[in-house]
């Protein structure tokens, strides 16, 4: 969780805690630092910080290199949220109910991946105001259309595969 310092009155926060802060304690001076990485923020800029240096790069020294398979969780992440915007931009028939409570989900970078998940996630977001049935369709054309684009990545490393044995077996 990134935590903030209040450079005005000197106290220590949590990004969920600093609207209130703004709102309570220091409206006069709204201005931040990031305790991890250091940076400033003035009003309402903090929001857009949502990561920040993890403990290995700070503490690592200037020889750190970073591994390769750290962000697979993120990258995963990123995936699932382009599924979403495909399916806005794509060819496949969306009903307006449909489109809309999309266009709400795409406001989001936390869209969990597992049904189960996703349907709580749906009602601590919408609420009750998009039908389950909606839900329940959007979830199943976000699902095919993920599944289709994991066959079309497998099927091209495949074929670079292919290619390559080929290219090594011609020399």
């Amino acid at each position: 969780m990134v935590v903030f310092t209040c450079n005005h009155c000197g106290d220590t926060l949590q990004k969920p805690k600093v609207a209130k802060h703004y709102q309570f304690r220091c409206r006069k001076a709204p201005f931040l630092t990031c305790a991890d990485c250091l940076k400033d923020f003035r009003n309402e800029e903090y929001l857009a910080h949502t990561k920040c240096l993890t403990e290995a790069e700070r503490y690592g020294g200037k020889d750190y290199v970073p591994k390769p398979n750290a962000n697979k969780g993120e990258r995963k992440q990123q995936e699932w949220i382009c599924v979403v915007s495909n399916l806005l931009n794509g060819t496949i028939d969306l009903s307006k109910a449909e489109r809309n409570f999309l266009n709400t989900l795409s406001k989001h970078e936390n869209i969990p991946r597992k049904k189960a998940k996703f349907l709580n996630f749906v009602r601590n977001v919408v609420g009750n105001r998009v039908n389950v049935a909606i839900v329940e369709s959007v979830w199943d054309k976000m699902e095919t259309t993920h599944k289709q684009s994991q066959e079309s990545v497998t099927q091209t490393r495949e074929q670079d595969t292919t290619q390559t044995l080929e290219q090594n077996k011609g020399e």
